[in-house]
């Protein structure tokens, strides 16, 4: 367990990164561990790209 706070910003085009990822599980090729990870790493990704635009 963690005693961090990750808050995970609602990608601009949710529909589009389901179907992304829905692809992807399709094959098989990603774990509930993997789309974790995936989904941490597009808000590290969000966060990055909203501090640039300041």
């Amino acid at each position: 367990m963690s005693d961090e706070i990750l808050l995970i910003p609602k990608p601009k085009d949710p529909v589009s990164e389901l179907r992304k990822w829905g692809k992807k599980l399709e094959t098989g090729k990603l774990t509930p561990g993997d789309i974790e990870v995936l989904a941490e790493e597009e808000a590290y990704k969000q966060i990055e790209e909203r501090n640039r635009g300041r």
